[in-house]
This record gives C-alpha cells, sequence and structure tokens, in this order.
C-alpha cells in the first residue's frame, strides 16, 4: 500500500474543496507516478508566508473574513478592539470568515443575560471560561474559570446569566 489512508482522505477532501470552492484546474506533476495532484492555491509561498486569494485576507487587514477563517501569525490581542455583539456583550474577534465561523474573546457585563429560551446552532461551538463566571439556568450550574465546553451543531445549552461578568474564548466551526 503507497499511502496511509488518512492521507488518501486529506488528498480527497483537498480536491473536493478545490472543485467545489471554483478553481476545478489541477495540474499534472511530472516524472513519478504521474498521478493527478490539487493545485496548489495561488498565493501560498514557501516558508509560510501569509496566504492571499482563496484562503483568506490579504495582509492589509489579516482579520479580514474570507472564504475560510482568516490567517495570521501572532499578534497583541489588545491591540483589536473591543466591539459591541449584543448589549451587554463586547467582543474581540480574532478571526472570522463570511460563513460565521470565528475565533473570538466575548467579554459579558455583570448582569447580562442570554435570553430565556434554551439555545442551539447550527455550527460547532468551543468555549473556554477565561474569568468571572456563567450560570447555566438549565441546569442551575455555575461554571467558572477554566471550564470548557464543545458542542456539536444543535445541542441544546443554556439560557445563561452571569452575576459577576464574564470573559471567555470562544470557536465557532462548521462542519460539512
Amino acid at each position: 500500500m503507497r499511502g496511509s489512508g488518512a492521507r488518501v482522505f486529506v488528498r480527497l477532501a483537498v480536491s473536493r474543496w478545490l472543485l467545489a470552492s471554483g478553481d476545478g484546474s489541477r495540474r499534472r506533476r511530472r516524472g513519478g507516478s504521474g498521478r493527478r495532484r490539487p493545485q496548489l492555491i495561488r498565493g501560498i509561498r514557501k516558508g509560510g508566508n501569509a496566504a492571499r486569494g482563496r484562503l483568506g485576507a490579504a495582509s492589509s487587514d489579516p482579520r479580514a473574513p474570507g472564504p475560510l477563517k482568516s490567517q495570521h501569525e501572532f499578534f497583541p490581542v489588545t491591540d483589536v478592539p473591543w466591539t459591541e455583539d449584543t448589549p451587554g456583550i463586547s467582543q474581540r474577534i480574532l478571526a472570522s470568515a463570511a460563513d460565521g465561523t470565528l475565533t473570538r474573546i466575548a467579554r459579558w457585563a455583570p448582569g447580562t443575560v442570554s435570553g430565556s429560551a434554551v439555545i442551539r446552532h447550527d455550527y460547532f461551538e468551543e468555549v473556554y471560561l477565561l474569568d468571572g463566571s456563567l450560570t447555566d439556568l438549565t441546569l442551575a450550574t455555575t461554571f467558572t474559570a477554566g471550564a470548557y465546553a464543545a458542542r456539536r451543531p444543535g445541542m441544546p445549552h443554556g439560557p445563561y446569566r452571569t452575576d459577576e461578568g464574564v470573559t471567555m474564548l470562544e470557536i465557532r466551526h462548521r462542519v460539512t
């Protein structure tokens, strides 16, 4: 057998992504077995330079949305301004994409309530509490800094309230 099943799966996934993204062109590799491989996405250079075009934002604004979450090397999170998401909730969006996937730090002011209904999303969500506490009103349980949640699409959770305020890292991504 030439390669592992995981490598074959990744090659197929990349091929399907390229075809679905409108860049169905491929190039034949010279020499070797002559197998067809997905064409490298334009803008990726050796040495790990920032990708442009299909993989996200141009270097002028590395956090601008694109087809995939934007990419960038380490930067001071404090350089990202807080913006209002909803009343009582501010956010620093660290990376995002046009389809709603994002990585953010969310800060809930003391006394904020998420609503009265149970929450369900159509995306996978991961939440890590950095500071403060968050009470799940359905479970009647309070979670504090260091607590983590991973929720598949459709998983019921909440509603939530915070008495002292809470800061959390939230990661959302689509499952295809």
